[in-house]
C-alpha cells in the first residue's frame, strides 16, 4: 500500500531466509553505545536517537513493528515466528515475519541506511562505516570472536547479540544469547484456516492477528475479559467474556476504533465479511463478541437503528426475548426502570416473545427492552449495529474501518433512528467536547470508557461532588509525608506532583485534587480505564493526563496501550508517581473456602496484586488505599486485613 495511508503491508514471506541466528549485531552501534545494555523486556533494542538531549543520546528501544501507526504486529507461525524491520528508501516502515530472530538498529535502518537491505546469508547484518560514510552488510561479529563462533541454540533466548563492555579498563567483546522478544502472548481468537483467506479480503499480504496462537487442543478463547458492564452481567458474575470491533467512544479523543479492532484486524474482516456474505445491504459501525453469557433485560440506549444477532456454537436455549406487549407469549418481571419506557413498573409483569438466533440471523430493535434467556452449553453472540453519533467519528477511523469491509450508514440513516429521547442530567463538559452525552450502558457496545459511576449520573456538574472533605483529609494524610506544591502559583512556579490512581473506588480521591491543588500543578501518570472515576477525569482534566494505561503492569513497564492517546505508547522510563490512590474490594479476603477463589486468584483481586507490586517497585512518597466495603469486615478482624494488605 501506498506510503502514507496510514496502514502497512505485513508480509507473510520470511524478510530474511538464512540459516544462521542473526540477532542485534551492529559493530557501528556497539561502538556509539559502549558499555550500555537493555534487559528490560519492552525495550529490548539498545539504540541511538540523534535528537536526544545534548545532541544525541543512547536509548532503549520498543520493537517498532509494536507501535506501527496504532498496529501491533507480531508473528506466531511456526516457519516465520521473528518480527523483523526495515525501512524503505523514505523511511517507510515495512515489518514482516522472519524464520531467524532479528532485531536491528532503528537508527542505523532508517537514518543512516533507509532503502538498504541485506540478502546474503553469509553477510546479513545491515551496518554502517563511519570513516567510509557508507552503508555495507557484514558478518555477525559473534561469529569470529578470536576465533570461536557463537550459537544461541536455546529455544527460549534465540537472539544472538553483540556489545562491547568494559573490563578492568579495557574494551571486551559480549555475545550474548538474548531472550525471545515479543510484547504479549496473547489468547487465541481465530482458527489457522482463517490466516489462509486474510489476502482475500483486500490487495495486502498480512500475517495473522498479534497475540493469536493456535492451541493443539485447547478451545478458542478471548481476551480481556471484562468486568465493568453491570447492566448486561448476570447477578453474582465477576466478569463477562466480550469485546467489540469498530466504533467505540473514548472521552479524550472522540468516536474511535476500539482496541481489539487494530491488535486484530484479520478478525475485525473476518467479521465484516461474514456480514456481507448474509446481509449484504445492512449498515453498521460495531460488531460486539460475547461469549458464554446471558445479559440480563436491558435496553441499549446508545444504538442507532435495529441491529442483527447470530448465535454460534453447540448449545440448547439462550433465545432472544423480545418485548413485545401485544404479540407476546412468554411473561417476564421488570427488573428495574428503563429511560423511554416510564409505563413498565419494575416488579410488574410484561409480555415479549422469544427468537431463535442459532446459527440464524435475527433482526431486532435494541432501544426496546430484550434479554438473552438462559442456555446450556457453549455460546457464542455476535452483534452487530450502529453507534450513535457515529458521523462524529475521526476521519482515520472511517478510512480504516471501510478499508476492513464495513459498510458505515451515511447521513440518510440519521431518520432510522429508534432512540426514545429522554431528559436526562448529565456532567457538564469542557467546550471542545468531543462526543454527545450517553444514555446509557448498551449490551452491544463496550465503551472504551464504559463502566459510568452511578453517582456521576445523578450530579448535574462536578462542583456537586463533597470534594472539600476529601481535600481536608488528604492535607490532613499527606502532610507529614509529602510536601504539596505551593497553592500560590504566582509565588514561584508550583512543582508539579505526580499522581497514579487505580481501582474503580480511587476515583472521589482523585477528583478530590482539584480542590486540593492549584490548577495544572498535578498529572495523571496512569489509571485503571475501567472506572467511572477516570471517565470524569477525561472530561474534566484531559490536559492533566499524561498516560492512562490499561494496567499498572504496563504503566510500571511505561510501554502498552494509552487510553488518553488510544494507541500503544511508550516512557523512556517508568513514571515515577510522588502519590498512589488505589482502591480495591475486600470481598476477595474474606473467603476462607480453600475450593473458592481467594485474593490470590478471584479476578477482582487483580488490582490489590498490582497496587503491591507498584509500592514495591516505585515507592510512592505517600499513598492513600481505600478498601471498598471494609465495613463489612467483621471489627475484629479489621486489623489483621489491614496488615496483611500492607505487610
Amino acid at each position: 500500500m501506498a506510503p502514507g495511508s496510514g496502514r502497512r503491508s505485513l508480509a507473510a514471506l520470511a524478510a530474511f531466509c538464512f540459516s544462521q541466528k542473526v540477532g542485534a549485531s551492529s559493530t557501528y552501534m556497539a561502538e556509539l553505545c559502549h558499555s550500555q545494555t537493555c534487559d528490560k523486556p519492552g525495550f529490548p533494542i539498545l539504540d541511538y536517537d540523534p535528537q536526544g538531549d545534548g545532541g544525541g543520546d543512547c536509548v532503549c528501544r520498543a520493537h517498532p513493528c509494536w507501535d506501527d501507526e496504532g498496529q501491533a504486529h507480531s508473528c506466531a507461525t511456526p516457519e516465520h515466528p521473528y518480527l523483523s524491520f526495515h525501512y524503505e528508501e523514505d523511511k517507510t516502515l515495512t515489518c514482516s515475519c522472519s524464520s531467524i530472530p532479528h532485531h536491528a538498529s532503528v537508527h542505523v535502518s532508517k537514518d543512516l541506511c533507509a532503502g538498504h537491505k541485506c540478502h546474503d546469508e553469509s553477510y546479513p547484518v545491515l551496518d554502517y562505516d563511519e570513516d567510509k560514510e557508507e552503508c555495507l552488510c557484514r558478518a555477525h561479529p559473534c561469529w569470529n570472536d578470536d576465533g570461536k563462533k557463537h550459537a544461541c541454540d536455546k529455544e527460549d533466548f534465540p537472539i544472538l547479540r553483540y556489545r562491547l563492555d568494559k573490563k578492568d579498563g579495557k574494551s571486551v567483546t559480549v555475545c550474548e544469547c538474548q531472550a525471545f522478544m515479543e510484547k504479549d502472548g496473547g489468547r487465541p481468537l481465530m482458527h489457522a484456516e482463517d490466516y489462509d483467506e486474510a489476502p482475500d479480503f483486500d490487495g495486502d499480504d498480512l500475517i495473522q492477528d498479534r497475540g493469536i496462537v493456535i492451541p493443539s487442543s485447547e478451545p478458542v478463547t478471548a481476551e480481556p475479559n471484562c468486568f465493568t458492564r453491570n447492566n448486561v452481567r448476570p447477578d453474582g458474575a465477576p466478569f463477562i467474556e466480550a469485546f467489540p470491533l469498530g466504533v467505540v467512544l473514548n472521552y479524550c479523543v472522540g468516536l474511535v476504533c476500539s482496541r481489539p479492532t487494530r491488535l486484530w484486524p484479520n478478525l475485525t474482516k473476518l467479521m465484516a465479511k461474514f456480514l456481507a456474505d448474509h446481509q449484504p445491504d445492512f449498515r453498521y459501525t460495531t460488531v460486539q463478541l460475547n461469549r458464554d453469557y446471558a445479559t440480563k433485560m436491558h435496553v441499549d440506549g446508545n444504538n442507532h437503528g435495529p441491529s442483527y444477532i447470530i448465535g454460534l456454537g453447540d448449545y440448547t436455549g439462550g433465545e432472544v426475548w423480545l418485548l413485545d406487549e401485544e404479540n407476546g407469549d412468554v411473561e417476564l418481571e421488570i427488573p428495574c426502570a428503563f429511560k423511554g419506557h416510564s409505563h413498565l413498573k419494575p416488579g410488574t409483569m410484561v409480555k415479549g416473545r422469544l427468537e431463535c438466533c442459532k446459527e440464524r440471523w435475527v433482526k431486532f430493535d435494541g432501544n426496546r427492552p430484550h434479554m438473552t434467556m438462559p442456555f446450556k452449553g457453549s455460546r457464542i453472540s455476535i452483534v452487530f449495529f450502529t453507534r450513535m453519533g457515529w458521523l462524529k467519528m475521526v476521519e482515520e477511523s472511517r478510512s480504516l474501518l471501510e478499508s476492513m469491509g464495513f459498510l458505515l450508514p451515511g447521513a440518510d440513516y440519521m431518520h432510522d433512528s429508534t432512540v426514545i429521547h429522554v431528559s436526562a442530567k448529565v456532567l457538564k463538559r469542557p467546550a471542545d467536547d468531543l462526543a454527545e452525552d450517553v444514555l446509557d450502558d448498551s449490551e452491544n457496545e463496550v465503551d472504551e470508557d464504559e463502566k459510568v459511576d452511578e453517582v456521576l449520573r445523578e450530579e448535574n456538574d462536578a462542583a456537586s461532588w463533597p470534594a472539600r472533605d476529601w481535600a481536608s483529609r488528604f492535607a490532613a494524610r499527606l502532610t507529614s509525608g509529602l510536601k504539596l506544591p505551593d497553592a500560590h502559583p504566582s509565588k514561584s512556579k508550583p512543582r508539579v506532583l505526580a499522581v497514579s490512581c487505580f481501582g474503580a473506588g480511587a476515583a472521589v480521591p482523585a477528583i478530590a485534587l482539584q480542590e486540593l491543588l492549584p490548577e495544572g500543578s498535578f498529572r495523571l501518570l496512569a489509571a485503571d480505564p475501567g472506572s467511572g472515576g477516570l471517565r470524569f477525569l477525561k472530561q474534566n482534566f484531559a490536559p492533566q493526563l499524561d498516560h492512562v494505561f490499561a494496567n499498572l503492569g504496563d504503566a510500571l513497564d511505561g510501554f502498552g496501550h494509552c487510553e488518553v492517546h488510544h494507541k500503544v505508547c511508550c516512557c523512556s522510563s517508568a513514571p515515577a508517581a510522588d502519590l498512589l490512590v488505589g482502591s480495591f474490594p475486600a470481598e476477595p479476603f474474606l473467603n476462607r473456602d480453600p475450593s473458592k477463589p481467594s485474593c490470590f486468584d478471584d479476578p477482582r483481586a487483580a488490582v490489590f496484586r498490582s497496587l503491591r507490586r507498584h509500592l514495591v517497585r516505585q515507592r510512592p512518597r505517600a499513598a492513600v488505599l481505600q478498601v471498598e466495603d471494609m465495613q463489612h469486615i467483621p471489627q475484629a478482624s479489621q486489623a489483621s486485613v489491614a496488615w496483611f494488605c500492607l505487610r
